[in-house]
């Protein structure tokens, strides 16, 4: 029991006055004392709580820190692990590319010695004087590899590390194929091949990159045939724009055929009597033009020779018109069966149509491919890129003559050199053998092209009937005209008559609607223009491009691949046999102690050549026995036929093996 209780019994049982007071206050006192005491301990427990609640902040606000700095100190390493992972695998792939570029060249080297130690040529050129294989090339050879052969005591030869380095090269190559494309494709350096022609072809490109540049030939045209006069005029367009072509094998598009003749998997099935359907526009008898739809999907062919190809047996199945661009008339070039040629004089649209009787016809795997070409079926493949060019160009947008080049960055360039001049009439105050010059055109070169005479070259007093000159007169330092018409001018006339018979044959002309117009090239260029380039691709496998205005010349970058297995073709098994006499062979010899005779010894060597002049004989001590052979003063005195004979200043007392290292030589 507490104190207080007892106190409060003796309150309760108190009788006398001072008892009782005594009780009274011994109990206040009490609970005084209790409750002073009960707040110190109230007082201590606050306080320790607050303590530890301020520690418990202090634990939680430090956990949280460590925990901050754990994560950014684990996305700094994953940073840092990334990068360090990115540089070293494109350090390692770099590395891959400058070691198969390096075999490369070194397969070009290998090429290159291998001609010129054994023919003294390289790529068939004579080597020249500075060059290490002018003289002795065999010889000089083995100088270069004594030391080599003596260390390893054997060697492999020349031909055989030919073979190697080309096998190698072509191994660590084909690993690397990948890297080394998109090297070619990204470098200016990259191995480049340059092709030109009317159509050019090529299967060698890294597939799906842009060709490097093409340049596009610009020709004016002149309609008809025949030369040019009064009664045959020969009209001359120009270009308002170049279409660019990049197709495959297969010129047949069989998408561009209207949809009624469309069967499965691309085979054309006409299911209608008559005597042909246009596959293009579905035009049916002996219709003598196309419609407007069948021009814009029709085929457009350079002038060459090509083979048709069908899946069907009908015999006369297929007839071939060319179609007028500007006016869409037709003219058959004839019935085609399957592998039949057909020849285009000129660059020409063409439509196509079914011969038959019977109520359908099927053609699968339909094809146009060039001449010499395989006719085995592939499927079209092929876009064209159209150019316009600007409307200050030239005769308002129109070119008569000049260059586009189109590069790979998609810039382009035009550039004009001819321009188109209509003659109305003459003037001047020179006679010039009977004929009057037209106007100055010193800037010009004697080249042109004339709608209604012909163009001719020579003296101007042998001008023909009906033709135009273009020449240089020293007296007025420039180039002039001269023509003559119908007879006109006479030469018999005065000059002023002359003149205005001139004229009067010029206004004849522009009266019937044909003035007088003559294309001239000028000797520098008379214009160039900036353009915005289509980039073009190359197709896997075969390509081949074109233009509407002239020849082409492409730049393409060409497969690593094809390369290096042409440069490692180099090599022949023929070049081989060829070099392989001609690089030295080694052959070990012993010279016993027992065996000198006067200080003389001969080993048998069957290779030995008892001419001279046909090897080069070198013995080469091997190490066990370099200082005995030295001291000794051993050398090679003799070559007989299958036999060396060696000398010494004294008799070595051990046994000496001796390399013996015997290259064949070419003699002049």
């Amino acid at each position: 029991m507490s104190a207080i209780q007892q106190y409060l019994d003796d309150i309760k049982t108190a009788v006398y006055g001072e008892e009782v007071r005594g009780s009274i206050h011994d109990a206040i006192e009490q609970c005084y004392e209790d409750v002073t005491a009960a707040k110190t301990i109230a007082d201590d427990s606050v306080r320790d709580m607050a303590d530890t609640v301020a520690n418990a902040k202090i634990d939680i606000n430090n956990t949280r820190d460590a925990g901050v700095q754990a994560v950014n100190e684990a996305k700094t390493t994953a940073v840092q692990t990334v990068n360090q992972t990115k540089t070293i695998a494109l350090d390692d792939i770099q590395d891959k590319i400058d070691d198969a570029t390096e075999d490369l060249d070194a397969v070009k080297q290998a090429a290159s010695d291998a001609e010129a130690y054994a023919k003294g040529t390289r790529k068939g050129s004579a080597v020249p004087d500075t060059d290490p294989a002018y003289e002795n090339n065999a010889k000089y050879f083995y100088e270069q590899t004594s030391q080599n052969l003596i260390d390893s005591r054997a060697a492999k030869t020349a031909t055989e590390d030919a073979k190697d380095i080309a096998v190698e090269a072509s191994d660590t190559a084909v690993q690397a194929k990948n890297d080394i494309d998109a090297l070619i494709a990204s470098k200016s350096d990259a191995i480049e091949k340059t092709v030109s022609g009317n159509i050019v072809t090529f299967d060698d490109a890294i597939p799906d990159t842009l060709l490097k540049k093409i340049k596009v030939n610009i020709e004016p045209v002149q309609a008809g045939t025949g030369d040019p006069s009064p009664d045959n005029v020969r009209p001359i367009t120009g270009w308002t724009g170049v279409k660019v072509y990049r197709q495959a094998k297969n010129y047949f598009n069989v998408n561009n055929i209207i949809s009624k003749y469309k069967g499965e998997n691309g085979s054309i099935v006409i299911n209608e009597t008559g005597t042909f359907r246009d596959f293009f526009t579905g035009v049916s008898g002996n219709s003598t033009a196309v419609s407007a739809y069948g021009l814009t999907k029709v085929p457009f062919l350079k002038a060459g020779t090509y083979v048709v190809s069908y899946g069907v047996s009908e015999s006369n199945a297929v007839r071939i018109y060319k179609v007028n661009a500007e006016t869409g008339a037709v003219s058959q070039l004839g019935n085609f069966n399957s592998g039949a040629k057909f020849t285009l004089a000129t660059d020409s649209l063409i439509t196509i149509r079914s011969v038959n009787s019977s109520a359908s016809v099927t053609f699968t795997d339909f094809s146009i491919v060039m001449d010499g070409a395989s006719t085995e079926f592939e499927p079209y493949q092929g876009d064209s890129y159209s150019v316009t060019f600007p409307s200050e160009a030239g005769d308002n947008g129109t070119v008569y003559g000049g260059t586009l080049t189109l590069n790979d960055d998609g810039t382009g360039e035009l550039v004009v050199n001819k321009v188109i001049t209509t003659i109305h009439e003459v003037s001047g105050s020179e006679r010039l053998y009977g004929y009057c010059k037209v106007s100055s055109y010193n800037r010009y070169r004697a080249s042109i092209m004339c709608n209604a005479l012909t163009p001719q070259t020579g003296a101007v007093s042998d001008i023909a009937e009906n033709s135009i000159i273009c020449y240089w007169s020293s007296a007025r330092n420039s180039q002039l005209l001269a023509i003559k018409i119908n007879g006109k001018p006479n030469k018999e006339s005065t000059y002023e008559e002359r003149i205005e018979q001139l004229n009067n044959e010029l206004q004849a002309l522009a009266d019937a609607g044909n003035p007088l117009q003559v294309v001239l090239t000028s000797k520098e260029p008379i214009a160039t223009y900036q353009l915005t380039a289509p980039q073009i691709k190359t197709l896997l496998g075969e390509n081949n491009i074109f233009a509407d205005t002239g020849d082409v010349e492409v730049t393409y970058r060409q497969s690593a691949e094809v390369s290096i297995r042409d440069i490692a073709g180099e090599v022949t098994d023929e070049k081989l046999a060829e070099i392989e006499p001609h690089h030295p062979h080694i052959y070990t010899a012993t010279l016993t102690a027992d065996n000198w005779t006067d200080n003389k010894q001969t080993v048998e060597i069957e290779v030995i050549d008892a001419d001279e002049t046909k090897q080069i004989i070198e013995p080469i001590p091997a190490n066990a026995s370099l200082q005995a052979y030295t001291q000794s003063g051993v050398m090679a005195i003799n070559q007989y036929a299958g036999q060396l004979e060696f000398s010494c200043n004294t008799v070595p007392t051990d046994n000496l093996t001796v390399y013996i290292v015997v290259t064949e030589v070419m003699s002049e």
